[in-house]
């Protein structure tokens, strides 16, 4: 994942204690150990305190980036790990706390929402309005395994716009089920402007699992949707058109103008 360009992993989800006290830690070790950021779980409060929230500086911006899940499976968290949980009791004084670190934006990273649904529930709707009311400017979710709508929402009193992404889906699984056999990689596009950091534009790539098999062994590959290899079986080829044509009905609802597909070179 390091090699493959990714520069943060977020940890707060429901499977982050599956395997213990040991595999969180082993978990915070090894990335770590590879000089990968992290957020959402942590050692101790102390460990905590020093890592969070995160300031991610990109292209000279400088994001606040907080992450939480709705639980771990039922899971107790052992002392004295921390797992980023939505309380929002907590997570008000997170973002009090980001909003300390000025930020040009603060974005929340959040696990959340029904699985295998691709309508977003009114718990996330509601979480989602009151993050914004805290000073949240956008919101990316995962957990259902499929598509959710994606959303600009205006501020009705600043020229303000901030994007709500309800669901991601699998960038990569074994879920092979209609919807759940893809998802889509996001890019928020903002510029700073006398002092203001502003949403200019939301962008998606949708992206489709396959296994092609080699030598008799089946392999997993994260295509481009839209622009796959142009020699595949026919049955790949209808799954693969299937999740473009189901995923392009969801998103084309949108906000054309702010929030468009894209097509990588």
């Amino acid at each position: 994942m390091r090699d493959a360009g990714f520069d943060i992993m977020l940890l707060a989800n429901n499977h982050c204690l599956d395997r213990g006290r040991r595999g969180a830690l082993r978990t915070i070790s090894m990335l770590d150990s590879l000089g990968i950021e992290h957020i959402g779980v942590y050692r101790d409060s102390t460990d905590r305190a020093q890592r969070y929230p995160y300031i991610l500086k990109k292209n000279n911006m400088r994001i606040a980036m907080l992450n939480s899940t709705y639980g771990t499976n039922g899971i107790p968290v052992p002392q004295p790990i921390i797992v980023n949980l939505i309380d929002k009791e907590v997570m008000q004084q997170d973002i009090a706390r980001a909003h300390e670190m000025h930020p040009d934006a603060i974005v929340v990273c959040i696990h959340w929402g029904n699985e295998f649904t691709h309508e977003t529930s009114k718990e996330q709707r509601d979480l989602s309005g009151w993050l914004i009311a805290q000073g949240v400017d956008h919101i990316i979710g995962n957990h259902p395994h499929v598509l959710q709508p994606m959303e600009i929402r205006r501020d009705s009193i600043t020229p303000k716009r901030h994007a709500v992404v309800y669901s991601l889906s699998n960038l990569i699984s074994g879920m092979f089920a209609r919807g759940r056999d893809g998802g889509a990689l996001v890019t928020l596009e903002m510029q700073k402007f006398l002092g203001t950091t502003r949403l200019k534009k939301m962008k998606y790539l949708l992206t489709w699992v396959a296994r092609p098999e080699r030598d008799g062994v089946k392999n997993f590959e994260i295509w481009q949707a839209a622009k796959p290899p142009r020699e595949m079986l026919p049955a790949t080829k209808e799954k693969l058109t299937e999740f473009l044509n189901d995923s392009r009905t969801l998103l084309n609802k949108q906000d054309e103008h702010m929030i468009i597909e894209y097509i990588a070179e």
